[in-house]
């Protein structure tokens, strides 16, 4: 799916100009509302056991507005709270689970949401972990029409494209608030 910047304008006034400030809003927007993210109702394979490395609260680099709140669910899953701009009090805020799986030399989360009629989607991305720093990336719609209309069909296409240029969007850097 590709929307045109013209949609978010009209949702966010000046939103040129404060995407360009905030990069987190941007990446976040783009996987809450899976603008061009890979979205897909099959989720990747749950294999990783919780990285306590992880866990923490993550502030946005560039301007420190939004927040990752991220703590252990069970064994295998997150829970994610993201809080776009933390000086409004009525700021937005949103809340899902994720998982991480490997693939190669990734680590990718398979983050657990809603869609609007309530069914599980799917949404990707990569992260590396420094310490105190946290860099993810999402992963890209795919360019050609490619259906992926099973978890085994996701799965290999993961394998078969992860190191293709430009599966993964921008980067966005978190740093660890103590």
């Amino acid at each position: 799916m590709v929307w045109s910047g013209d949609f978010f304008v009209l949702l966010i006034p000046n939103f040129n100009n404060y995407i360009m400030k905030n990069r987190l809003f941007g990446l976040l927007l783009l996987l809450l509302l899976s603008a061009c993210g890979l979205e897909s109702p099959y989720s990747l394979p749950e294999k990783l056991p919780v990285n306590p490395e992880l866990s923490g609260v993550w502030q946005e680099k560039q301007d420190g507005k939004s927040m990752l709140i991220i703590t252990p669910k069970n064994k295998t899953r997150y829970n994610l709270e993201v809080i776009l701009d933390k000086t409004k009090k009525d700021g937005k805020n949103s809340q899902s689970e994720f998982f991480e799986t490997q693939i190669g030399n990734y680590k990718i989360v398979n983050l657990i949401d809603q869609d609007k009629d309530g069914k599980q989607k799917n949404l990707f991305c990569t992260y590396t972990l420094e310490p105190d720093i946290l860099v993810f990336r999402l992963v890209n719609e795919p360019q050609d029409s490619i259906q992926l209309d099973s978890p085994e069909m996701l799965l290999q296409y993961f394998k078969n494209h992860i190191d293709d240029a430009g599966f993964f969007d921008e980067p966005v850097t978190m740093i660890r608030q103590k």
